[in-house]
């Protein structure tokens, strides 16, 4: 029963476990059979039964999130693609690239002997 060392033979370490998840999954397999059952049935069935307009609202609120989230998505498709820029988005070099934030009349002007393309 015992190992030298003083723990379990790995025998018996199996029963023991086996004998607890039998256990577990007894009290497991009595609480859904005789409580989750009764509550679907009984209690919520009748809370149900009693509120059809509220339960329909309910439905109607569960149904129509996975309706928005696929309209969402489609939207984003159409407005800028998937949503993934991937490698051919992302510039490596700087020719063809202008980026002009403000208009040609508001910026300063360039400092004596440099280029305007360094000071923009």
């Amino acid at each position: 029963m015992f190992d030298e060392d003083g723990s379990f033979d790995p025998f018996v370490k199996f029963l023991l476990y086996a004998v607890l998840v039998l256990a577990a999954g007894k009290v497991l397999w009595e609480w859904v059979t005789g409580t989750v059952i009764r509550w679907i049935t009984v209690d919520l069935w009748g809370a149900i039964a009693a509120h059809l307009w509220w339960t329909a609202l309910i439905v109607l609120g569960f149904l129509a999130v996975p309706f928005l989230f696929a309209r969402l998505a489609g939207a984003a498709r159409r407005v800028g693609g998937s949503g993934d820029l991937g490698a051919d988005a992302i510039a490596t070099e700087t020719e063809g690239l202008t980026i002009d934030t403000m208009p040609a009349n508001l910026h300063p002007p360039a400092p004596q002997g440099t280029d305007i393309g360094d000071y923009v």
